[in-house]
């Protein structure tokens, strides 16, 4: 029964999130998150399998300055790891 107390945790508002068939744009993927430009180039090299180190050479900024932009799209996406990011932000895309 949907009252009983194993159930309790499953009785929460969901969201269901739809993305049209064509590939998610760069821009779409900056709205649904809060990204900032720079934050949504960088996710655009992490995607496409570039090292934090050659996204710094890449966009001619210090490394520093990639980790700062990269904590911050842990922190908008939910995520912890690289990886995690880029798997999300890549089924994003191909959606």
């Amino acid at each position: 029964a949907a009252e009983a107390a194993y159930n309790r945790a499953f009785q929460r508002p969901l969201v269901l999130l739809t993305l049209p068939r064509q590939a998610a744009s760069g821009s779409l993927l900056a709205e649904l998150f809060g990204l900032t430009p720079a934050e949504r180039r960088l996710s655009e090299l992490l995607v496409q399998g570039l090292t934090v180190d050659e996204c710094a050479q890449h966009l001619q900024v210090s490394i520093n300055t990639i980790r700062t932009q990269l904590r911050a799209l842990f922190r908008k996406t939910h995520t912890r790891r690289q990886s995690e990011l880029v798997n999300l932000l890549a089924r994003l895309g191909k959606a």
